[in-house]
């Protein structure tokens, strides 16, 4: 799906749940943001290429990044949804 938004100030406008995987690569969704539904750490590939855990994202919190992959190593949270 392509991103029709190019400013990311604007709200998203769709949405995707996603199951944490060390394989599934989410880079043709342009997520540009992650929604946490139960809280816990969340390990993520940012568009750059860095992996970045996020410690004790609380329950109900917006993620602002990038993101390409989110690591079923190291994330203990649940319930994720990428912000398209």
């Amino acid at each position: 799906m392509t991103n029709p938004i190019t400013n990311p100030s604007q709200p998203a406008v769709d949405a995707v749940a996603i199951t944490a995987s060390n394989a599934t690569d989410l880079s043709a969704y342009k997520i540009r943001a992650l929604y946490v539904g139960t809280g816990g750490d969340v390990t993520v590939l940012v568009a750059s290429g860095q992996t970045v855990v996020f410690k004790n994202a609380a329950a109900g919190s917006i993620i602002p990044c990038t993101v390409n992959k989110v690591f079923s190593a190291g994330t203990t949270a649940s319930n994720i949804v990428g912000l398209i």
